[in-house]
C-alpha cells in the first residue's frame, strides 16, 4: 500500500512539473491527465508507452520545440523512476464530513466508495482505491450508463465486463457477475477474475460488455484477442455476444478487424452530445466524443436491437 501511495505522490509531482512546464489552462490540464493516465495503463498492460507519452505531448503542444518536449519527457521519467519512499501514517473515514483521509490528503467519499466500503475492510478498499489513483485513474474509467447495463444483464444476459475496475464496474453486486480488472491482487476480494486478456471469454457463463481503455494499441489487441476467443466458440458450439463500446476511430487497426470479421452483427453511432456517459463517482453527463457500439457474435442473435439503442440516450 505504501508503493501505491508513493506512486501517487509522484503523479501528483508529475503533473505538477507538466502544468508549470507547458501550462495551467483548464483544457491543458485536462490533457495532460489523460496523457498521463494513458501512459500508466499502457504500462501496467505490459506496453512500452513513454515513446506515445512523447508523440501524443508534441501533437497536444506542437507550439512547443521538439528538444524542449523530449528535456520535459525526460524530466518526467526521472521524477516517476526517482528512488523516494512515502509512508501511510494515517487513514481514516469520516462519514459526518463525507471524507476519505490519508495522511494529510483529503479524497471525497464517493457513493462508489461507500459500496466498496460496505463489501470489506478499510484498508482493503483504501490498498485498492490507491492502485488506481497511482496510474491517474479517470476519463479511462467513463463508460455507458447504469441503467444500459442493467439491460444488457436483464434482457441479453451479460455477466462479465472487460475493462473493468472496482472504482467504474456497474455489474458489481449482482447475482453471478464478474469483471476483469488491471489489478487482480486488490480486485479480487470484489470481485476481479483478473486481466481481460489473460482470460478465455469461453469459460464464464453469460455474455460480455466490454468498454477498453481508449487507447489504439489496447483496443488492436483487444480486437485480436477477441477474434480469436470467438473462433473457439465457434469449434465448441459456444453461443456467447459481446458487447464493445470504442472511439470512433475507424481508421485504427483494431476497429477495422472487427468491422470486416465474420462475427460482426451489428453497429450504432452514438453522436456526441447525443447520448450519455458515466464517470466513476455515478456523475451522468452528455458525451463530448464520437463513439461506436459494436455487437460481436458468433451465433445468430434475436435481440430488440432498437429497444437496445434506446438504453444509449
Amino acid at each position: 500500500m505504501n508503493l501505491d501511495y508513493t506512486n501517487y505522490i509522484k503523479i501528483q509531482n508529475i503533473i505538477k512539473f507538466l502544468t508549470k512546464s507547458i501550462g495551467a489552462t483548464p483544457s491543458v490540464v485536462y490533457e495532460i491527465n489523460n496523457i498521463i493516465e494513458r501512459w500508466r495503463i499502457s504500462e501496467n498492460n505490459n506496453i512500452q508507452a513513454t515513446n506515445t507519452m512523447l508523440r501524443e505531448l508534441k501533437e497536444k503542444f506542437s507550439e512547443i520545440e521538439t528538444s524542449d518536449m523530449e528535456k520535459i519527457v525526460k524530466q518526467v521519467n526521472l521524477i516517476w523512476n526517482l528512488d523516494c519512499h512515502y509512508q501511510i501514517e494515517k487513514v481514516h473515514v469520516n462519514y459526518k464530513r463525507n471524507k476519505l483521509i490519508i495522511n494529510d490528503l483529503e479524497f471525497r467519499l464517493t457513493p462508489k466508495l461507500k459500496t466498496l466500503l460496505s463489501l470489506t475492510s478499510i484498508e482493503k478498499t483504501v490498498r485498492c482505491y490507491l492502485k488506481y489513483l497511482s496510474i491517474n485513474s479517470g476519463h479511462q474509467q467513463w463508460g455507458l450508463v447504469q441503467s444500459h447495463y442493467d439491460y444488457l444483464y436483464d434482457i441479453c444476459g451479460v455477466r462479465n465486463e472487460g475493462f473493468a475496475s472496482p472504482m467504474n464496474s456497474r455489474l458489481i453486486g449482482k447475482v453471478g457477475a464478474k469483471f476483469c480488472s488491471l489489478f487482480p491482487e486488490t480486485d479480487e476480494v470484489f470481485g476481479s477474475i483478473g486481466s481481460f486478456f489473460s482470460n478465455h471469454l469461453y469459460n464464464q457463463s453469460g455474455n460480455w460488455i466490454i468498454n477498453p481503455p481508449f487507447i489504439e494499441s489496447i483496443i488492436d489487441l483487444m480486437a485480436d484477442k477477441i477474434l480469436t476467443e470467438l473462433d473457439e466458440c465457434l469449434k465448441i458450439k459456444k453461443e456467447i455476444m459481446c458487447f464493445i463500446l470504442l472511439p470512433s476511430w475507424e481508421d485504427t487497426s483494431g476497429f477495422r478487424k472487427l468491422i470486416v470479421s465474420k462475427f460482426y452483427t451489428q453497429r450504432f453511432n452514438l453522436k456526441r452530445y447525443k447520448f450519455h456517459m458515466e464517470d466513476q463517482d455515478g456523475n451522468v453527463f452528455l458525451s463530448k466524443t464520437n463513439c461506436i457500439y459494436l455487437v460481436i457474435s458468433p451465433s445468430p442473435i434475436f435481440l430488440d436491437f432498437d429497444a437496445l439503442s434506446r438504453t444509449f440516450s
